[in-house]
């Protein structure tokens, strides 16, 4: 077994570095070059993005199949890591890592760190909430910097609040919202044979 240091700190980039390394031992040569800093780029698979194969972060339903597995949640306007432990009703119980300096995450001890999220709680749903009420900036904003696939899977997300179930398309045009509705519809191209169940008083 070799151990490797890795360091990245920058999103496509990795240095790294053998550090068990005893490829000249016989010749006497403990610090062998293989103990110099190397750089890999992390290229994304163009294929792969263009065919829109790319694992959700966010699945549609969450059920009891997602106990034990890994995501991330926001809490405080920061991402925490953590562990699904329970499932309810599609609110989810997360064992969190606790958060040190720039992209460092520990377990917490001796107490963990264990909370209830619930469905608003994750991209999807804050996408949801800008359309309901309207905020076209807001929601331009959230769905910045992120691939087509992306986009189209939190355009597409289907909400289930308050007895309705929408996408942030339907909501959006149930509540009156045109602007929200002319910035999904022009610049996202949403597609329209979209479907969901909406409330009207009276």
């Amino acid at each position: 077994m070799r151990i490797h240091q890795v360091i990245t700190s920058c999103k496509g980039k990795i240095h790294y570095r053998d550090i068990t390394c005893v490829c000249q031992r016989e010749e006497g040569l403990i610090n062998c070059p293989c103990f110099d800093v190397k750089e890999a780029i992390l290229q994304p698979d163009e294929e792969t993005h263009r065919k829109g194969a790319i694992t959700a972060w966010q699945p549609e339903v969450i059920t009891g199949d997602h106990l034990g597995r890994w995501c991330v949640v926001k809490y405080d306007h920061d991402y925490y890591p953590g562990i699904i432990t329970k499932v309810e009703d599609g609110n989810i119980e997360v064992n969190c890592l606790h958060k040190k300096g720039i992209n460092k995450y520990y377990w917490p001890s001796p107490r963990k760190d264990i909370s209830w999220y619930d469905d608003s709680q994750s991209l999807a749903g804050y996408v949801y909430k800008a359309a309901s009420e309207g905020r076209v900036l807001t929601l331009a904003a959230l769905l910045l910097n992120h691939s087509e696939a992306e986009t189209r899977y939190l355009l597409k997300y289907v909400t289930q609040l308050a007895g309705q179930r929408s996408t942030p398309l339907i909501i959006a045009a149930r509540n009156g919202h045109d602007k929200v509705v002319r910035l999904l519809l022009d610049h996202y191209k949403v597609d329209t044979e979209q479907t969901g169940t909406v409330r009207f008083d009276g």
